[in-house]
């Protein structure tokens, strides 16, 4: 793979299209198998509002930062997450409809869904993708729950995309500014 030219890039615009919290998405909610409810309802109900964890006033400090994120990205994988990465955080891949923010580092973590499920679009494609959305906002929680207790601000923005391959990526923000 070559290199990318992102000189010029500019932040993408984002229209919802039928998101559960969308009212014509309630007649396709019915649908759903129970896995898919279920998954849903964690996300919504009881993962939704710890997403905003309160900083720990004393703050951390670190005498190996590279450290801390290799401990940060190892956690991650041990939390269930395939693939996990740390970069610089660029505001022009944000959404343009979202407030800017004040970060300068961005984790993304990775898992694949299960091939066969979703290959067949019906309810086991439906419980695959619930499920695997409940376990990145699962993962993407926890680890802001372990940024705010090391004394630093984050900001979790979870975004599923759906990349080539079936993969789903989530998106954690982290300001590591004092």
């Amino acid at each position: 793979m070559g290199d990318i030219d992102i000189s010029k890039a500019e932040r993408p615009a984002r229209v919802r299209v039928g998101g559960v919290d969308v009212e014509r998405m309630k007649e396709f909610r019915k649908r759903f198998p129970p896995a898919a409810k279920r998954h849903l309802y964690i996300r919504d109900h009881l993962l939704f509002p710890q997403r905003d964890p309160k900083t720990n006033p004393e703050k951390l400090e670190f005498d190996d930062p590279g450290k801390v994120t290799e401990e940060l990205k190892k956690m991650v994988l041990e939390m269930g997450a395939q693939e996990v990465g740390v970069a610089a955080f660029d505001p022009r891949f944000t959404f343009s409809q979202v407030d800017q923010i004040e970060h300068k580092t961005v984790i993304v973590f990775a898992m694949a869904m299960e091939y066969d499920f979703m290959a067949d679009i019906g309810p086991q494609s439906q419980d695959e993708v619930h499920r695997v959305y409940y376990e990145l906002d699962d993962i993407g929680t926890r680890l802001a729950h372990h940024i705010a207790a090391y004394g630093y601000n984050q900001t979790l923005e979870i975004f599923h995309c759906r990349p080539m391959g079936g993969w789903r990526a989530s998106v954690s923000w982290v300001n590591t500014a004092p």
